[in-house]
């Protein structure tokens, strides 16, 4: 409608405007006038497209605030503004005083900054995070673990607060250390992992604590109080650790097999030892294997000659035993006995002298001993050749023979671990459970140990050369020959072979990489390893290099001994000196020591009694014992060297600066023995020790009662200076008595102090006295 009435007005006044050009168009030009008409409708124009413009504004205002409007919210508006309005606004209409203001700043900080509530469904960043161990808001934020990798580790402390007597207390040690593992530096909580700090409740042991969830970022392990070092352990990752103990396992498994294994070919080789020769041959060996001292050369001789002088009824006995299926191939090395012309008979007198005596045709007599000798020496083989095949081999099938060897192995590796890495224990030895041996991340030791022996070839049925040369088997034919032996005893060493070029070939998918057990064993003897001696992990190759300590410290009862020594007691720090001597202590009172001189390898004769004996043999071991367990060399010091210090050297004085040494010497010349050699110095290699030399032993022993009577005359002299100086003590106690009651009295200090506080008072009535004078004039 607005529109409509400016149209019609702009209309009116175009007619008006036309009119006014038709009244001065006769005196106007035409060409004037249609510029006119033509300016005039460019100005209306322009209006209209102005008016529009401003329509259009005013339009998109009314919608955009409309949406705005939409968008906000009435009812929310007014909640935010009556909600800030409680809390900002003052209660009254005025503040009356500074209490008022205080009041009113208390009021809105403890309405506006509260703490998050953890359990409101908003996680309320930076106050509130994902949960880790005790920290976090897990119902508003979640779990850490969840978010983000996180470490798992373990702290594994060991301590022992045992110490000195008349020192501190084990116990007060032990009450003050705790121990406990604070972050540095990491995105979330300040706080340390455990509230409170862990403390100890025992004097000595060990434990193992689990931080499965360890963000990343710095952290430390801090120990208080531990004044003495008493305590030592490791930050270790878990993970690393599990993956370091899967390669362990695996090596102590397969050592062990091998050691079993070269057990079973050690027997087998003694056994092959006797079945290359004939039994007669191997009579000396055998009879020295179980300790028979009555059989000798003479003996196994007489037992060859009677097979073939004494007929058949010896050579029978050869047959259906061990090696004889025919009595020629066994009696005689070339097949015959044409080079047996007579047999010996050995008699013993009452004295036990023997004589022998030779006989081309032996009697019945003389035969049937030698048929009792070769039957006994047939069974002692037999028993032997199976102790060997059957008893040392296989013993118990548990924990004797190659078996007990495995077990042996296994229990030595693990008495070393619990000493030198005690967390390996569980991953190795513990936490394994399962049965199957292809599966060797889960697979417990004896089953891994098994298979390393038996080979995937023959794990399941057994392997048949092994089987063979079991007691029973062996029983089953009394007339199993040398050549069944030897054909058995090939097999099986053949057999062990094959087994071990199975087993190196095995391929392990390990933790950390493939393997096979050649090279996982390869991976260990780089560093040493043996079946009694392992090294770290972070010594090893690879694949089983794992480095799982993230933080150690060191410690042991004794460390607080060394701790900073060059700081503390420098007399102590040692070096490495070469001993003189090799000594070996002896229990005799006067010869405690027996020693050999290194440097011609000679012993040293005598005893205390000898003044050579105590320079060379005594003086030296003493100060090497000495000196090694006063001073501190780190353990680097040889089987022929000793830990030398100041303070060492100290305790073995030069006696060529002893004044009183010479003191003694001198009384005991004025004495009369004057002609006693008595030696005031003593070189090097008597270590500095006083020693007394002379022509012979009684001359000492003049010296020495003389040296003993000028001793009790001055110990008399000493007596009586000592019976002075307590009476000059004595005045002395009760002078300082008298001193100290001096200086206690505060008499004088009370006198002063009186005569100030007079004159004070007389000034006072003086001054007054002259204020009242002055007012009366």
């Amino acid at each position: 409608m607005r529109q409509i009435c400016l149209l019609r007005r702009s209309s009116c006044m175009l007619f008006s405007c036309l009119q006014k050009i038709r009244a001065h168009a006769a005196n106007t030009p035409a060409r004037q006038v249609v510029r006119v008409i033509f300016d005039k409708w460019q100005l209306q124009l322009q209006r209209w497209a102005d008016y529009q413009s401003l329509f259009g504004l005013m339009a998109f205002i009314a919608v955009f605030l409309g949406v705005l409007y939409a968008q906000r919210g009435a009812t929310t508006a007014y909640q935010v503004h009556s909600t800030i309005a409680s809390i900002v606004v003052p209660g009254g209409t005025m503040l009356h005083s500074t209490d008022d203001i205080y009041s009113w700043l208390n009021g809105l900080m403890q309405s506006v900054w509260v703490d998050p509530t953890c359990g409101d469904g908003i996680c309320e960043a930076p106050f509130e995070f994902a949960a880790f161990s005790r920290f976090g808001c897990k119902a508003d934020c979640g779990q850490l673990s969840e978010i983000q990798n996180l470490t798992s580790a373990q702290v594994d402390v060991y301590w022992d607060f045992s110490h000195q007597e008349a020192s501190l207390p084990a116990s007060d040690l032990m009450d003050q250390t705790t121990w406990n593992l604070c972050p540095q530096d990491i995105q979330y909580s300040t706080a340390c992992y455990d509230d409170p700090d862990n403390s100890f409740n025992t004097i000595a042991g060990s434990l193992t604590k689990p931080m499965p969830d360890l963000p990343d970022g710095h952290w430390a392990l801090i120990v208080k109080k531990d004044i003495f070092q008493k305590t030592r352990g490791a930050v270790r990752d878990t993970v690393k650790l599990s993956q370091a103990a899967f390669w362990y396992k695996i090596y102590i498994a397969a050592a062990a097999a091998a050691a079993e294994q070269a057990y079973e070919l050690q027997q087998l080789d003694i056994v092959m030892g006797y079945l290359n020769i004939s039994m007669l041959d191997a009579a000396m060996a055998v009879w020295d294997v179980n300790n028979v001292a009555d059989k000798d050369a003479f003996d196994m001789q007489q037992m060859r000659n009677g097979t073939c002088l004494c007929g058949t009824a010896l050579t029978d006995l050869l047959k259906g035993t061990i090696g004889f299926s025919t009595a020629a191939a066994y009696t005689d090395p070339a097949g015959n006995c044409s080079d047996i012309t007579v047999v010996g008979d050995r008699q013993y007198d009452a004295q036990g002298d023997a004589t022998i005596t030779y006989t081309s045709s032996p009697s019945q007599a003389q035969c049937n001993a030698i048929q009792d000798r070769l039957t006994s020496y047939r069974v002692m083989f037999n028993a032997t050749v199976q102790r060997y095949v059957v008893d040392a081999r296989l013993g118990n099938l548990k924990d004797t023979g190659k078996f007990g060897i495995r077990n042996t192995v296994s229990n030595s590796l693990r008495q070393f671990l619990s000493s030198n890495y005690p967390e390996l224990i569980n991953g190795i030895y513990l936490d394994p459970r399962g049965a199957d041996a292809h599966v060797p991340a889960e697979a417990r030791l004896d089953a891994l140990m098994n298979l390393y022996v038996e080979s995937d070839l023959y794990l399941v049925a057994g392997a048949p050369a092994h089987l063979a040369l079991y007691r029973r088997r062996l029983n089953l034919d009394p007339n199993v020959s040398f050549n069944d032996y030897v054909t058995r005893i090939s097999a099986r060493t053949a057999e062990i072979a094959v087994q071990q070029a199975n087993v190196s070939a095995t391929v392990i998918q390990g933790p950390t990489g493939t393997a096979t057990i050649a090279e996982v064993k390869a991976a260990f003897a780089s560093a040493a390893a043996n079946t009694t001696w392992l090294p770290a992990s972070a010594d090893l190759g690879p694949p089983a290099k794992i480095v799982y300590n993230l933080a150690t410290w060191g410690g042991n009862v004794t460390a607080y001994m060394t701790c900073d020594l060059d700081i503390r007691g420098p007399e102590y720090l040692g070096t490495c000196q070469k001993m003189l001597v090799a000594c070996v202590a002896n229990p005799s009172d006067i010869n405690p020591y027996n020693c050999t001189l290194l440097s011609d390898t000679s012993t040293v004769p005598g005893s205390l009694k000898n003044s050579s004996y105590r320079e060379h043999c005594e003086l030296p071991c003493d100060m090497q014992q000495e000196c090694d367990v006063l001073c501190e060399c780190w353990g680097t010091c040889g089987d022929e060297s000793y830990c030398s210090c100041e303070a060492c050297e100290q305790l073995h004085p030069d006696a060529a600066s002893d004044n009183q040494f010479f003191t003694i010497k001198n009384a005991a010349a004025v004495a009369g023995a004057a002609q006693a050699d008595i030696i005031a110095s003593v070189s090097g290699g008597a270590m500095g020790r006083r020693l007394l030399q002379s022509s012979s032993d009684d001359n000492i022993t003049a010296q020495l009662q003389a040296v003993l009577v000028k001793v009790g005359d001055l110990r008399s002299a000493q007596d009586s200076i000592s019976g002075q100086m307590t009476s000059l003590q004595s005045q002395l106690d009760k002078a300082n008595q008298l001193a100290e009651i001096r200086a206690a009295s505060t008499r004088l200090a009370d006198l002063i102090a009186g005569g100030r506080s007079e004159i004070t008072a007389g000034q006072a009535v003086l001054s007054g006295k002259l204020d009242s004078l002055l007012q009366r004039q």
